[in-house]
Protein backbone atom coordinates (compact mmCIF):
# COMPACT_ATOMS: atom_id res chain seq x y z
CA UNK A 1 0.00 0.00 0.00
CA UNK A 2 1.01 3.76 -0.52
CA UNK A 3 2.41 5.55 1.97
CA UNK A 4 -0.26 8.27 3.30
CA UNK A 5 -1.67 10.13 6.47
CA UNK A 6 -4.82 7.69 5.68
CA UNK A 7 -5.98 5.89 3.84
CA UNK A 8 -8.37 3.21 3.15
CA UNK A 9 -9.58 -0.14 1.36
CA UNK A 10 -13.13 -0.15 2.25
CA UNK A 11 -15.38 -2.96 1.13
CA UNK A 12 -18.58 -0.85 1.20
CA UNK A 13 -19.51 -0.41 4.28
CA UNK A 14 -22.58 1.53 5.82
CA UNK A 15 -23.14 3.64 8.50
CA UNK A 16 -25.26 1.03 10.40
CA UNK A 17 -22.47 -0.73 10.38
CA UNK A 18 -19.73 1.78 12.08
CA UNK A 19 -21.61 1.65 15.36
CA UNK A 20 -19.80 -1.86 15.27
CA UNK A 21 -16.56 -0.48 14.74
CA UNK A 22 -14.19 -2.60 17.20
CA UNK A 23 -11.80 -0.82 19.56
CA UNK A 24 -8.66 -0.32 17.51
CA UNK A 25 -5.55 -2.67 18.12
CA UNK A 26 -2.72 -3.26 16.40
CA UNK A 27 -1.87 -5.94 13.78
CA UNK A 28 1.13 -8.01 14.95
CA UNK A 29 2.35 -7.57 11.03
CA UNK A 30 2.41 -4.04 10.72
CA UNK A 31 3.48 -3.10 14.60
CA UNK A 32 6.18 -1.72 13.51
CA UNK A 33 5.15 -0.17 10.41
CA UNK A 34 2.66 2.11 12.32
CA UNK A 35 -0.54 0.88 10.39
CA UNK A 36 -3.61 -0.01 12.91
CA UNK A 37 -6.07 -2.24 11.82
CA UNK A 38 -10.07 -1.94 12.57
CA UNK A 39 -12.66 -4.57 12.37
CA UNK A 40 -16.48 -4.43 12.44
CA UNK A 41 -18.65 -7.40 12.78
CA UNK A 42 -20.14 -8.13 9.25
CA UNK A 43 -18.34 -10.72 7.14
CA UNK A 44 -16.59 -9.63 4.35
CA UNK A 45 -16.34 -12.28 1.53
CA UNK A 46 -13.30 -13.87 -0.41
CA UNK A 47 -13.60 -12.13 -3.50
CA UNK A 48 -13.89 -8.65 -1.61
CA UNK A 49 -10.77 -9.29 0.93
CA UNK A 50 -8.83 -10.53 -2.62
CA UNK A 51 -9.34 -7.04 -3.86
CA UNK A 52 -8.04 -5.36 -0.77
CA UNK A 53 -4.11 -6.72 -0.53
CA UNK A 54 -2.35 -9.16 0.96
CA UNK A 55 -2.13 -8.03 4.80
CA UNK A 56 -6.36 -7.81 4.78
CA UNK A 57 -6.57 -10.59 3.40
CA UNK A 58 -3.82 -12.42 5.97
CA UNK A 59 -5.83 -10.30 8.84
CA UNK A 60 -9.27 -10.87 7.42
CA UNK A 61 -10.36 -7.01 8.38
CA UNK A 62 -12.57 -4.59 6.53
CA UNK A 63 -10.08 -1.96 5.64
CA UNK A 64 -6.15 -0.70 6.61
CA UNK A 65 -5.03 2.98 7.75
CA UNK A 66 -2.06 4.54 8.88
CA UNK A 67 -1.12 7.21 11.49
CA UNK A 68 1.91 9.37 11.52
CA UNK A 69 0.32 11.60 14.55
CA UNK A 70 0.57 8.88 17.13
CA UNK A 71 -0.93 11.13 19.87
CA UNK A 72 -4.13 9.85 18.16
CA UNK A 73 -5.96 7.60 20.68
CA UNK A 74 -8.26 4.17 20.43
CA UNK A 75 -11.66 6.16 20.84
CA UNK A 76 -10.70 9.69 18.41
CA UNK A 77 -9.59 7.16 16.17
CA UNK A 78 -12.75 5.23 16.40
CA UNK A 79 -15.00 8.65 15.88
CA UNK A 80 -12.64 10.11 12.91
CA UNK A 81 -13.49 6.42 11.16
CA UNK A 82 -17.01 6.17 12.10
CA UNK A 83 -17.73 9.91 10.19
CA UNK A 84 -15.39 8.75 7.11
CA UNK A 85 -18.11 6.13 6.74
CA UNK A 86 -20.81 8.11 7.11
CA UNK A 87 -19.65 10.44 4.24
CA UNK A 88 -19.20 7.09 2.32
CA UNK A 89 -22.45 5.75 3.29
CA UNK A 90 -23.72 9.17 1.91
CA UNK A 91 -21.68 8.95 -1.30
CA UNK A 92 -23.14 4.67 -1.90
CA UNK A 93 -26.67 6.14 -0.79
CA UNK A 94 -26.71 9.17 -3.64
CA UNK A 95 -25.56 7.13 -6.38
CA UNK A 96 -28.02 3.87 -5.33
CA UNK A 97 -31.20 6.50 -5.88
CA UNK A 98 -30.03 8.98 -8.40
CA UNK A 99 -32.11 7.46 -11.28
CA UNK A 100 -34.81 7.34 -8.84
CA UNK A 101 -34.54 11.74 -8.16
CA UNK A 102 -33.82 12.49 -11.66
CA UNK A 103 -37.22 11.23 -12.23
CA UNK A 104 -38.73 12.64 -9.20
CA UNK A 105 -36.88 15.87 -10.49
CA UNK A 106 -38.82 16.02 -13.47
CA UNK A 107 -42.47 15.46 -11.58
CA UNK A 108 -43.95 19.12 -10.52
CA UNK A 109 -45.79 17.78 -7.67
CA UNK A 110 -42.98 15.72 -6.17
CA UNK A 111 -40.41 18.63 -7.03
CA UNK A 112 -41.98 21.04 -5.29
CA UNK A 113 -41.13 19.60 -1.70
CA UNK A 114 -38.30 21.31 0.26
CA UNK A 115 -37.40 21.67 4.01
CA UNK A 116 -38.21 24.37 5.42
CA UNK A 117 -36.07 26.74 8.18
CA UNK A 118 -38.38 24.90 10.96
CA UNK A 119 -37.57 21.64 9.72
CA UNK A 120 -33.75 22.09 9.49
CA UNK A 121 -33.98 23.60 13.13
CA UNK A 122 -35.85 20.25 14.28
CA UNK A 123 -33.00 18.09 12.73
CA UNK A 124 -30.81 20.53 14.15
CA UNK A 125 -32.16 19.85 17.59
CA UNK A 126 -33.13 16.33 17.53
CA UNK A 127 -30.11 14.73 15.37
CA UNK A 128 -30.34 11.98 12.07
CA UNK A 129 -30.31 9.23 14.18
CA UNK A 130 -33.65 10.25 15.75
CA UNK A 131 -34.90 11.65 12.30
CA UNK A 132 -33.92 8.31 10.67
CA UNK A 133 -35.84 6.36 13.79
CA UNK A 134 -38.99 8.47 13.64
CA UNK A 135 -38.82 7.14 9.46
CA UNK A 136 -38.68 3.49 10.81
CA UNK A 137 -41.17 4.19 12.67
CA UNK A 138 -43.95 5.92 10.58
CA UNK A 139 -42.90 3.30 7.82
CA UNK A 140 -43.80 0.70 9.53
CA UNK A 141 -47.03 1.81 11.13
CA UNK A 142 -48.51 3.87 8.31
CA UNK A 143 -47.11 2.28 5.19
CA UNK A 144 -46.07 -1.31 6.20
CA UNK A 145 -49.21 -2.88 6.57
CA UNK A 146 -51.15 -4.91 3.37
CA UNK A 147 -54.23 -3.43 4.09
CA UNK A 148 -54.21 0.75 5.34
CA UNK A 149 -57.69 1.56 5.25
CA UNK A 150 -56.99 5.19 4.85
CA UNK A 151 -53.99 4.83 2.48
CA UNK A 152 -53.41 8.08 0.24
CA UNK A 153 -54.49 9.93 3.52
CA UNK A 154 -51.75 8.74 5.96
CA UNK A 155 -49.40 11.40 5.35
CA UNK A 156 -49.77 14.76 6.72
CA UNK A 157 -48.16 17.58 4.27
CA UNK A 158 -46.61 19.34 6.68
CA UNK A 159 -45.27 18.62 10.01
CA UNK A 160 -41.70 16.60 10.25
CA UNK A 161 -39.14 16.13 7.76
CA UNK A 162 -40.66 13.00 7.26
CA UNK A 163 -43.58 13.56 6.18
CA UNK A 164 -42.28 16.08 3.71
CA UNK A 165 -39.46 13.30 2.59
CA UNK A 166 -42.54 10.73 1.56
CA UNK A 167 -44.45 13.30 -0.52
CA UNK A 168 -41.27 14.00 -2.75
CA UNK A 169 -40.27 10.28 -3.17
CA UNK A 170 -43.50 8.77 -3.72
CA UNK A 171 -42.93 7.20 -0.42
CA UNK A 172 -46.57 8.70 0.70
CA UNK A 173 -48.90 5.70 0.60
CA UNK A 174 -48.82 2.59 -1.09
CA UNK A 175 -50.32 3.31 -4.34
CA UNK A 176 -47.45 6.11 -4.87
CA UNK A 177 -45.34 3.22 -3.51
CA UNK A 178 -46.35 1.04 -5.90
CA UNK A 179 -45.76 3.94 -8.94
CA UNK A 180 -42.74 5.30 -8.03
CA UNK A 181 -40.78 2.24 -6.79
CA UNK A 182 -43.02 -0.85 -8.35
CA UNK A 183 -43.62 -1.85 -4.35
CA UNK A 184 -46.42 -3.95 -4.55
CA UNK A 185 -49.81 -2.94 -2.85
CA UNK A 186 -51.77 -5.41 -0.60
CA UNK A 187 -49.15 -7.59 0.72
CA UNK A 188 -46.90 -6.56 4.36
CA UNK A 189 -43.75 -4.57 3.34
CA UNK A 190 -40.61 -7.28 4.21
CA UNK A 191 -38.07 -5.89 6.86
CA UNK A 192 -36.09 -5.04 3.65
CA UNK A 193 -38.39 -3.36 1.79
CA UNK A 194 -38.95 -1.23 5.14
CA UNK A 195 -35.33 -0.53 5.17
CA UNK A 196 -35.25 0.86 1.51
CA UNK A 197 -37.78 2.96 1.83
CA UNK A 198 -36.25 4.44 5.24
CA UNK A 199 -33.18 4.89 2.62
CA UNK A 200 -35.23 6.80 0.48
CA UNK A 201 -36.53 8.98 2.96
CA UNK A 202 -33.06 9.64 4.67
CA UNK A 203 -30.84 10.06 1.67
CA UNK A 204 -33.52 12.60 0.89
CA UNK A 205 -33.62 14.85 3.96
CA UNK A 206 -29.93 14.81 4.11
CA UNK A 207 -29.63 15.90 0.42
CA UNK A 208 -32.15 18.71 1.57
CA UNK A 209 -30.64 19.65 4.73
CA UNK A 210 -26.94 19.84 3.76
CA UNK A 211 -27.87 21.53 0.11
CA UNK A 212 -29.81 25.05 1.19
Amino acid sequence: MEDEHLYFCIIPLLKRHAAQVKLLVKSDDAEEKGIYRSKYAGNSSASDRSRIGNHATKADIDFYFRLEDESYNSTDLNLKIEELLSEYEKYLQQGRFSDLFQRLARSNFRSRFHLKEKDRQYIQEKGMDTIRSHARDFVRTRLAPAQIPNDGKQTPMRGHPVFLAQHATGCCCRGCLYKWHRIPQGVQLTQNQQDYVVDVLMTWIEKENIGK
